[in-house]
C-alpha cells in the first residue's frame, strides 16, 4: 500500500543536511516505494531560500547549494502542485491558526485537496494547527514511523 504525504520544505530540507531529524526525513526517502510525496510548487523557492541562507552564513557556497537544490527535486521524487489554486484555503487556514505566514498553510491546503496528511519538522506549525484542531492532518516527522 502506497501512503500519500504532503511533504514540506522543513522535511525536503533534512534530505541534503544533517540537522535534527534528518534520519527520519531519509527514511522517508530511502522508503519511497511506500510513499507518494506531494508539495505545492512553493517549495522549490523555499528550499531554495533556505539553502541561501547557510550560503549568507558562509556554511556552503552558492555552487553547493545549487547542487543541494537539485538533489532535493531530483528523480521527480516530489509531485508538485501549483500554489495559487491553494491559496483561498491556505489564507483561510492561516486565519484559523493565527500562524504568522500563509506559505505554511499552503501544504495543509494540499493535504486537504489530495485527502492526505501533511508531515514536517516544524514545531511551531504543528502547535498552532492543533490547537486550532482544523480537520487536515499534520504530523511530527519524529512521529511519523
Amino acid at each position: 500500500m502506497t501512503i500519500n504525504l504532503v511533504v514540506d520544505a522543513s522535511v525536503a530540507m533534512k534530505w541534503v543536511l544533517k540537522e535534527e531529524y534528518a534520519e527520519q526525513a531519509l527514511m522517508l526517502v530511502d522508503d519511497r516505494k511506500s510513499y507518494n510525496f506531494s508539495a505545492p510548487d512553493l517549495i522549490e523557492t523555499e528550499t531554495a531560500n533556505a539553502l541561501w541562507k547557510h550560503v549568507k552564513a558562509g556554511e556552503m557556497t552558492v555552487e553547493i547549494a545549487k547542487n543541494l537544490h537539485e538533489i532535493i527535486f531530483a528523480e521527480n521524487i516530489i509531485s508538485l502542485h501549483p500554489a495559487r489554486p491553494l491559496i483561498p484555503r491556505a489564507l483561510e487556514i492561516a486565519d484559523a491558526i493565527k500562524h504568522n505566514t500563509v506559505y505554511d498553510c499552503l501544504y495543509m491546503a494540499l493535504a486537504e485537496t489530495l485527502n492526505c496528511d501533511v508531515i514536517t519538522a516544524d514545531k511551531e506549525f504543528i502547535k498552532r494547527a492543533e490547537k486550532a484542531m482544523l480537520p487536515s492532518r499534520i504530523r511530527f516527522i519524529a512521529n511519523l514511523q
